[in-house]
């Protein structure tokens, strides 16, 4: 059973976003409440990255130091459980969310924070889950300055915006690498977008 019904604010999300914004509200003496799913974005990554102080330690090491906090602060619980569903009451006369939980609780709060972040969806590609989080990756921001001076293929993902990938290997080509190249059918680049790449030396692999 969860430690109290009512809370300030409920947290759904325990990844970085979710956990800081419970920390923080832990610290102001708030009732906060944490559910975690256990279904983190970053699972498969081995390294963390761009986080003060934090470089290039493992998510799961994060969560744990920071669930481990988290004991510290009277003001917040945690719980290993699902938001299903999230609706605007009226309860004592004000507004308040009520949310339901996948392990059959009730809560209120007076306030929702959703840091569930976002989802890859990797199954249009086979073999891309396995390959994910080792060497292929999300995100040229984040993950780009470990694939300097590498050779480099960006994959066009069927029903995203080609201009995503383009883009991508424009700023992996300007930023990390001399070897980039785009995994796209040439039928969909055009105009401006084939000529940047003409410029910019990415060579297309039609498919």
């Amino acid at each position: 059973m969860l430690p109290r019904e009512n809370y300030e604010v409920v947290v759904i999300g325990a990844g970085p976003a979710g956990l800081e914004a419970a920390l923080v509200l832990g610290r102001q003496r708030r009732k906060v409440l944490v559910l975690d799913s256990s279904a983190y974005r970053n699972a498969a990554s081995d390294a963390a990255h761009m986080l003060l102080g934090q470089e290039g330690t493992a998510p799961a090491l994060l969560r744990s130091r920071t669930l481990e906090s988290l004991k510290d602060l009277p003001y917040v619980d945690y719980a290993l459980d699902t938001a299903k569903t999230a609706e605007v009451t009226c309860h004592d006369q004000r507004e308040h969310v009520t949310i339901h939980t996948a392990a059959g609780h009730t809560i209120v709060a007076r306030r929702l924070i959703i840091a569930t972040g976002q989802r890859d969806v990797c199954e249009q590609v086979d073999g891309l889950a396995e390959a994910f989080g080792r060497y292929a990756f999300h995100c040229p921001y984040c993950h780009g300055f470990e694939a300097s001076g590498k050779d480099i293929l960006v994959l066009a993902i069927p029903g995203v915006p080609i201009a995503k990938a383009i883009f991508q290997a424009l700023y992996l080509k300007n930023r990390f690498s001399s070897s980039v190249r785009l995994l796209a059918p040439e039928r969909d680049i055009t105009g401006d977008f084939a000529k940047l790449l003409t410029t910019s030396s990415i060579d297309v692999v039609d498919g």
